[in-house]
């Protein structure tokens, strides 16, 4: 028999049996929801679990919803990751035979807000280098974020860092930021780490070297000029002949334009230095995939992916730019679509 305090919009959906469960409850923690309900007591007995996006308070709701699991009272609470951000509503039945829904006994009146753990970043780099003073330098390191929306953190420690309670926070940014700019010490081993964090403020803690932890340690080192007295040699007054100008080592050119121009921004720039590069013929099979790499990048952020793409492709030859490449690849293609 219904109840007389059941709501008219309730009585196609409560049977004249008891078989619900009661106090159903959810709670959200480190990209994890947690559900937990009061079982039938005495019974052996089988619940099965539905999500929805709207709330589930009749039979059609719950036609529309997604079976999550089913499971017995021993096995709760049930643990939840959806695919997606947003916000959920459950309901849980005692098997097929009895789809009783009663709002706050069985199925939730209010959604559950929920962000998944976010990824870890595939890749990351310095940028940039400028003098500060003396002894300090502001560096840039750059990122591919998984998503923009997420927030990043960038860890720093002299020793390496196998956990991050053992490493200083010292930025923080959004993806769409898509770097870091920090200050840094000549002559300073430092090993650095990135983390997202979803907009419910679950951190990823994993730690992956190659990916968002430095395997090794980075330093900046500066050379000092080396003063070499000449000889003066004014008793020979004879004339020599000017010995014609050599070309400049293709490695130093490389560096210049990577220091001058690239870690600048100045990707126009960065272009006609390594296109022209690209002409000569006296290239060694690393220094034409390095030059390919930073082309490729350079078009990259001008905003032309095809040309990035073509660059990045050249760059595989050489193994330490296959892997970097790819990614860059892939990031080129989604900016296509």
């Amino acid at each position: 028999m219904l109840l007389m305090s059941t709501p008219l919009f309730l009585q196609a959906s409560v049977v004249t049996e008891d078989r619900f469960v009661t106090l159903i409850s959810t709670r959200y923690d480190q990209g994890i929801i947690s559900l937990n309900f009061e079982p039938i007591q005495g019974e052996n007995l089988r619940y099965r679990v539905y999500r929805s996006t709207t709330p589930i308070i009749s039979r059609a709701d719950l036609e529309k919803a997604a079976f999550i699991i089913e499971i017995t009272a021993e096995e709760l609470p049930v643990r939840d990751e959806p695919e997606s951000d947003g916000r959920y509503y459950y309901a849980v039945t005692v098997t097929e035979e009895f789809p009783n829904l009663v709002p706050y006994l069985n199925t939730t009146t209010k959604p559950i807000d929920y962000a998944p753990i976010p990824e870890v970043i595939d890749t990351f780099e310095i940028l940039r280098i400028d003098k500060v003073d003396d002894s300090n330098y502001r560096m840039a390191v750059r990122f591919i974020p998984a998503r923009e929306e997420l927030a990043y953190n960038l860890y720093r420690s002299k020793l390496p860092i196998d956990i991050l309670e053992s490493a200083e926070l010292v930025a923080s940014v959004t993806g769409a930021d898509e770097q870091f700019v920090i200050t840094v010490q000549e002559n300073v081993p430092l090993y650095l780490a990135i983390t997202a964090i979803n907009r419910l403020g679950v951190e990823n803690k994993t730690l992956i070297p190659g990916r968002n932890l430095t395997s090794a340690p980075f330093t900046l080192e500066t050379r000092k000029p080396v003063i070499t007295e000449k000889k003066k040699e004014e008793e020979k007054k004879e004339k020599r002949p000017t010995p014609k100008p050599s070309m400049p080592a293709a490695q130093t050119i490389i560096d210049r334009t990577l220091r001058n121009s690239f870690y600048r921004g100045n990707y126009k720039e960065t272009l006609r230095a390594f296109e022209s590069l690209l002409q000569r013929n006296d290239l060694t099979r690393k220094e034409r995939g390095q030059v390919a790499f930073y082309t490729g990048q350079s078009y990259y952020y001008l905003g032309e992916y095809k040309k990035s793409i073509r660059y990045f492709v050249l760059s595989k030859e050489i193994d330490e730019y296959r892997e970097p490449a790819d990614v860059w690849i892939e990031r080129s293609l989604n900016r296509l679509r």
